[in-house]
Formats: C-alpha cells, sequence, structure tokens
C-alpha cells in the first residue's frame, strides 16, 4: 500500500434531527468535529414511508 495517500480517520459526533447525538468513526473534519445531518431516517420519506416532499 502506498504511504500517505489515506485520509485522516478519527472519531466524530453525528447530531440527527431529532436532537440524538452518537460517536463514530469517519474521514469528516477534524477530530472531534460535529456533523448534523438534515436528512436522516427520522424524517426522510423513502424510511417513514410517507408521501411528504423535502423542500
Amino acid at each position: 500500500m502506498k504511504p500517505d495517500i489515506h485520509p485522516n480517520y478519527h472519531m466524530i459526533k453525528v447530531v440527527m434531527t431529532n436532537g440524538v447525538e452518537f460517536m463514530t468513526r469517519s474521514t469528516y473534519g477534524e477530530d472531534g468535529a460535529t456533523l448534523h445531518l438534515d436528512i436522516d431516517p427520522n424524517t426522510h420519506p423513502a424510511w417513514t414511508g410517507g408521501s411528504q416532499q423535502l423542500v
């Protein structure tokens, strides 16, 4: 494997639309960054089975 070609893999906090937070490993941002989701399984019609439209 070539050295120094992979992104930094670290812990971040993910905040879902209903306020639930959890820690996971990701290449997003810096270590300890917070990712606020705009769409997640709690709100997206594909998972909720609703017919709502996202604007």
